[in-house]
């Protein structure tokens, strides 16, 4: 906007307009320079995203897949998934999952391949030779910056977008920018018809037809009134989700819940509502199975159960649905890790509670890691079920395939010290909580006595665990509470099938080669 304004100031010859403007100028600059200092890098405000290396890797990655249409329209986050390096793992991000990469033309180029590459090339190309042929013109004629300040805005806008992500303002800029130095032409079309004479002789008489008019409006009414009454919707479900959230934050429970379902009920091909859902009606069950279990057994008495008929319904009934909801996420999107992480949440969460549980969420989670083969943390969490089962061996697998993945990741090598322990090899369990001890900075922290207490135990062959710290965790699948007998998971609770693009028994992901990651963290 600060060429444009300055173009305005320039070119203005009214003394008062001039003045309007340049305090208009005034204030953008104010504003941009307030912008830039927070969103230096150390800033609290400052945006962090991952490096243009990691967004073009990202972006080939996708292109090798579907080349011509790409990972589909808004799909950036699976992509990310799937496609980030392992070198991603050793940087301060490795948590956070983006949705767009670091560059516009390369978040567009593996969302639309290279459909949007060859649109964004004709773009820049007839960009260039436009600004070249009216800068070249605007000289000769001698009219001065204010004449070439919306194309030079339009320039700088376009080299903004190779070095940062597209927002809603700028990508309605853009189109503003767009329009301003877009060359006009004047169009005469003449809508009318020529009556023939009338009996008595007369002059023929020339008048309006509205026919070609309503054919071309009346198609243009009913899409706006179609498009507004659609938009209405998701406005609608997105406040009736909002105030669902509102209700969960204020522990309102049948008000979170009727709510939540309202707004699925308006838009239902949203994933994240039926993502949060079926977490609603898990949390629901879970409360209703404590209840159930009853206060916590004083020291040398036994628990006593206070379930009921009605509660069991009600927990199969909550179940049910969260299972319901967790599938009807991973069918809006089964391409993305995360959805297919939200279902196996609802299976982990139930196993104490429901038979077979345990092998959906196997199922469920080997999927997740499919979809997300560098992320270490799902990965610890299916060795954690194979652990609960007494799989020691596959829990062993996926704990070193954690923590080759990120080989200065604690908790992974804590969790691959107690698997390896009661698989029997005492001697790698001490090697690796010698390491975890390592690799914890803070020698004064929870955690390191944890990792201490937990080495001293392995070292006198103690059986029984250490207190659990903030970060790490022994591996397990649910503490929940546990139903005798349990509930039964009704027909059709089996997750859905695998999409085919990671079907046919491929490997969870490949182990990364020693030349990947390095054998020990760095220090």
């Amino acid at each position: 906007m600060l060429p444009t304004g300055m173009g305005l100031v320039l070119s203005e010859k009214n003394a008062s307009r001039k003045v309007i403007s340049i305090v208009g100028v005034v204030l953008v600059i104010i504003a941009l320079v307030i912008s830039l200092y927070n969103l230096t890098p150390g800033r609290p405000f400052s945006p962090r995203f991952p490096s243009l290396g990691v967004s073009w890797s990202i972006a080939v990655d996708a292109l090798k897949e579907s080349p011509f249409l790409g990972i589909g329209p808004g799909n950036y986050l699976t992509a990310f998934n799937r496609f980030r390096p392992l070198s991603y793992n050793q940087t301060d991000l490795w948590m956070i999952k983006f949705a767009t990469a670091r560059s516009f033309y390369l978040t567009a180029l593996t969302e639309a391949g290279m459909l949007a590459a060859s649109g964004m090339i004709l773009l820049l190309v007839s960009l260039y030779k436009t600004a070249k042929k009216d800068l070249k013109e605007k000289a000769i004629v001698g009219w001065g910056f204010g004449a070439t300040a919306n194309m030079i805005a339009l320039l700088i806008l376009a080299i903004v977008f190779a070095f940062t992500p597209a927002t809603t303002l700028l990508i309605v800029t853009l189109f503003i920018f767009l329009s301003l130095n877009a060359k006009t032409r004047v169009t005469k079309l003449s809508l009318t018809t020529t009556q023939d004479e009338i009996a008595s002789g007369g002059p023929g008489q020339t008048v309006a037809s509205k026919v070609p008019a309503l054919l071309v409006t009346l198609p243009v009414i009913v899409a706006v009134i179609l498009f507004g009454y659609r938009s209405s919707k998701v406005l609608l479900a997105e406040y009736k989700f909002k105030k669902s959230l509102d209700a969960l934050a204020a522990n309102q429970a049948t008000a979170t819940y009727d709510t939540m379902r309202e707004a699925i009920r308006l838009n239902p091909r949203v994933d994240r509502y039926h993502a949060t859902f079926a977490r609603v009606n898990l949390a629901l069950a879970n409360a209703i199975a404590q209840k159930a279990v009853g206060p916590e057994s004083i020291e040398g008495q036994q628990q006593q159960s206070q379930i009921t008929d009605a509660d069991r319904q009600n927990i199969t009934l909550l179940i049910q649905q969260a299972i319901a909801e967790g599938k009807a996420t991973v069918a809006l999107n089964p391409l993305r890790s995360g959805n297919w992480e939200v279902l196996a949440q609802v299976y982990r969460s139930i196993m104490p509670m429901a038979q077979g549980a345990d092998a959906f969420a196997l199922q469920t989670y080997r999927q997740s890691v499919a979809l997300d083969p560098i992320n270490p943390t799902l990965r610890i969490n299916l060795g954690g079920i194979y652990y609960t089962g007494g799989d020691y061996e596959n829990s062993v697998r996926l704990f070193e395939l954690a923590a080759a993945a990120k080989p200065d990741h604690a908790n992974a090598h804590y969790n691959l010290a107690f698997a390896l322990r009661e698989k029997g090899d005492l001697n790698r369990a001490i090697q690796e909580i010698t390491l975890v001890m390592s690799l914890i900075t803070d020698k004064n922290s929870n955690d390191y006595q944890i990792a201490k207490k937990a080495l001293e135990d392995m070292q006198a062959k103690k059986k029984e665990l250490a207190e659990r710290g903030v970060e790490l965790t022994p591996p397990q699948g649910e503490g929940g509470p546990e139903l005798e007998p349990p509930v039964e998971l009704p027909e059709g609770s089996e997750p859905p099938e695998a999409p085919a693009s990671t079907e046919g028994g491929e490997p969870i992901s490949p182990t990364p080669t020693q030349s990947e990651v390095s054998p020990t963290p760095a220090r």
